[in-house]
């Protein structure tokens, strides 16, 4: 009786312990398939970039952008999503969206905080939309990261003479 028991006890642990194996595959496998579809979108949107097509280059990232921020991928869980996010807000930029294109940049530094090629985006388009702060914020940051980039120093230059142009 005793080993029926014992034996019953571990069929029962290891039925459960395929069930969460299966369950967390299963997951893993969706999440591959998420990642895929957001990347060819991304991708998309790149090769539209490159080839001039504006409209298709912003339809097809903000597709991808809706489908993160829907949550179909958790932070962290897609290693490149930060470059993705400065293609998406590239895209938005040539576009003319540069409020969209400031929230793709900074979605990117919320996974990404260093990098220099969003800092800089955020900085630039910053400075466009008027909002001088935030662009200092964005533009020293990068300038310390990497002190000799020629663009984020002539862009501090053009934000200190306008904030000096503003003063008087």
């Amino acid at each position: 009786m005793k080993n029926k028991t014992v034996f019953l006890f571990l069929a029962i642990i290891s039925f459960i312990l395929t069930g969460v194996v299966f369950w967390y595959g299963s997951m893993s496998v969706a999440k591959r398939i998420d990642m895929v579809t957001m990347r060819a979108r991304f991708d998309a949107a790149q090769n539209a970039t490159s080839s001039g097509r504006r409209q298709a280059a912003a339809v097809a990232s903000r597709l991808a952008l809706v489908e993160y921020q829907k949550g179909s991928e958790k932070p962290g869980y897609y290693i490149d999503i930060a470059g993705d996010f400065l293609t998406a807000g590239n895209c938005l930029w040539q576009q003319g969206k540069r409020r969209a294109a400031l929230a793709a940049y900074e979605q990117g530094l919320r996974n990404d905080p260093h990098s220099i090629s969003l800092l800089t985006s955020a900085g630039l388009c910053s400075l466009q939309l008027g909002e001088f702060d935030l662009a200092g914020n964005y533009l020293t940051h990068s300038q310390k990261i990497y002190p000799g980039d020629e663009r984020v120093n002539r862009a501090l230059s053009r934000l200190k003479a306008r904030l000096q142009g503003n003063k008087g």
